[in-house]
């Protein structure tokens, strides 16, 4: 969670899904960890997006030829 918010927010690349937040140290951050229900203290903006990312990237693995 950023020093300042008051939720927690996804990060892709350094930056807060919802736009709201940026850190150039990205790399640092840990990754994605799965979870598929919101809870209270999400960012609603940054998980509704999460949702639609991982769906596209599951389509596109799925298109993929072996």
């Amino acid at each position: 969670m950023p020093w300042q918010s008051r939720k927690y927010h996804y990060f892709v690349e350094g930056r807060a899904l919802c736009g709201g937040w940026m850190f150039p140290n990205y790399e640092d951050m840990t990754r994605d960890t799965g979870e598929t229900e919101k809870r209270k203290d999400d960012c609603a903006a940054c998980f509704k997006k999460l949702v639609k990312l991982r769906a596209s990237r599951n389509t596109h693995e799925n298109r993929r030829e072996p």
